[in-house]
C-alpha cells in the first residue's frame, strides 16, 4: 500500500493507532499527514477525503482525529481564501482555525469535512447542503457566504427536554 502515493502508508499506520484516540496529534504526526498531501487546495481536499476512507476502512478512528486530518487537508485552502482577501477571523471569537478550515472545505465542496470539523468543536453541523456559487458571483463573495455558513455550523445544537 505504501506505493499508492508517497507517505500514505505512514498516515494510515499513525492514524489507526488506538493510542491516538486519547490525545491530539503532535507536530510530527501532523507533518506526516501534510507531507502525504499535495499543495493544490482542491486536490488536497479530494486526497484528504480519500485518505480518510482508507483509514476508516482499516479502523474507525476517533472523530477528533478525523477532524484534525480534515483541518490539515484544508490548510492550503485557508491560504487561498486569505489571498482572495477573506477575513477569516471576522466575527469569530473562538475556534478561528477550525472555522477557517470549515470555510475552506465548504468553498471547495467538502461538506463532510466542514461538518466533521464543526462537530468536533461541539457545533451543530449544517443543513446537509453545500453553498453553490452563483453565476454572477465572484470568488470572494462566494467565500464570504461559505464563511457565514461555516460560522453558523459552529453554533451548538440545543436539545429541548420534554417533560
Amino acid at each position: 500500500m505504501g506505493t499508492m502515493w508517497p507517505g500514505i502508508w505512514n498516515v494510515v499506520e499513525m492514524t489507526t493507532d488506538p493510542k491516538l484516540d486519547e490525545y491530539e496529534m503532535n507536530t510530527n504526526q501532523k507533518n506526516v499527514v501534510r507531507n502525504a498531501l499535495h499543495e493544490d487546495p482542491k486536490e488536497r481536499l479530494k486526497e484528504t477525503e480519500w485518505l480518510l476512507r482508507i483509514i476508516n476502512s482499516a479502523r474507525n478512528i476517533d472523530p477528533q482525529t478525523e477532524a484534525e486530518v480534515w483541518e490539515i487537508g484544508a490548510e492550503t485552502g485557508v491560504g487561498y481564501l486569505k489571498r482572495l482577501g477573506l477575513d477569516l477571523a471576522d466575527d469569530v471569537a473562538e475556534n478561528v482555525n477550525e472555522v477557517s478550515a470549515a470555510t475552506a472545505c465548504l468553498f471547495f465542496g467538502y461538506l463532510d469535512g466542514a461538518t466533521t470539523i464543526s462537530e468536533s468543536c461541539d457545533g451543530g453541523g449544517g443543513n446537509n447542503e453545500l453553498p453553490k456559487k452563483k453565476d454572477d458571483e465572484d470568488e470572494l463573495s462566494f467565500a464570504k457566504r461559505c464563511h457565514q455558513m461555516a460560522k453558523a455550523m459552529f453554533t451548538p445544537k440545543y436539545k429541548l427536554k420534554r417533560g
